[in-house]
């Protein structure tokens, strides 16, 4: 008996033809789109060609990100602040005038401060002959006392009475004061120099109305540790004086100038302070700034 190979009563043979036909065009219309699916470059203009394509360029809408903001002045001011004020000191000083003739004077003074430099006793021991005499320091320096142990005499400085010479030096009353420069100054950012091979920031600073008497100051700091390092200071026209702030130590973990030195250009003199000693450790007793310790002996 013949054994029948058709499928469905179809020859075997003729369906596998078809399958394959199938296959093959599937293939072929798969190619095709794939081809026509590629990106294709941009045509570049022999005029433009030494331009190169960029494939992902950045939108003209789309702006620079800002700049970074510069600090202020108020916001420096509040870091010489927190650099230079101490909650309360001891020192020993000497301090020297040197006259536009060249004539010197030598003084040693023991100083106490508290209350973070609001209040302030300055006792000189030496030469003799001003031994005993002191300036107190109340308010933040709105309030002066001198006391001459010789005449037993007690003189009151306030208001504009404060740009008096302190005991014949070329500092007034109100530069030995402390203060609080955030609230006795606002202050503009001028740029920023070297001083003495130290990066600074340079403000100039303008009184406010309750503050020292002077126009303005122009003040440098540095950047990093905040110390004053130079002031100027001027009235409406002139260049009156200028303090220089050097031989930076670390005393007790802070950064401390251990000597001041004050030119006056108006006088041709100048005088300086030098810290012999110094500490921050121990507040002094509250009872040194009263007007009636003044006449009485420093312990």
């Amino acid at each position: 008996m013949r054994v029948d190979r058709s499928i469905g009563g179809v020859n075997r043979t003729v369906v596998i033809t078809i399958l394959l036909l199938v296959v093959l065009t599937f293939l072929c219309a798969g190619a095709a789109w794939a081809q026509n699916a590629a990106p294709t470059a941009p045509a570049v203009s022999p005029a433009s060609s030494s331009t190169p394509y960029t494939l992902n360029p950045t939108p003209s809408h789309v702006s620079a990100p800002p700049a970074p903001i510069q600090d202020n002045g108020a916001a420096w001011l509040a870091r010489i602040d927190s650099a230079e004020r101490v909650a309360h000191s001891y020192a020993v000083l000497r301090q020297t005038i040197t006259t536009s003739g060249g004539s010197e004077r030598t003084f040693t003074i023991r100083s106490w401060s508290a209350e973070n430099g609001d209040v302030q006793l300055m006792a000189y021991t030496e030469p003799r002959r001003v031994e005993g005499d002191k300036i107190l320091q109340l308010e933040g320096g709105d309030e002066f006392w001198y006391y001459m142990k010789r005449r037993d005499v007690t003189r009151h400085f306030a208001g504009h009475n404060r740009k008096q010479s302190a005991m014949g030096s070329d500092f007034s009353y109100e530069d030995l004061a402390q203060g609080d420069l955030t609230e006795d100054y606002s202050a503009d950012v001028m740029g920023f120099e070297e001083i003495d091979g130290v990066r600074c920031v340079k403000l100039m600073a303008t009184p406010t109305p309750s503050g020292p008497s002077y126009d303005h100051l122009i003040l440098w700091a540095d950047v990093d540790d905040h110390l004053s390092r130079q002031i100027e200071y001027y009235d409406e026209e002139h260049h009156l004086k200028t303090l220089y702030l050097r031989d930076i130590q670390v005393i007790e973990g802070r950064k401390t100038a251990m000597m001041w030195e004050m030119v006056n250009h108006r006088e041709g003199s100048r005088t300086v302070f030098e810290t012999l000693e110094v500490t921050y450790a121990e507040e002094p007793d509250e009872s040194l700034f009263t007007k009636a310790a003044l006449s009485r002996r420093t312990p």
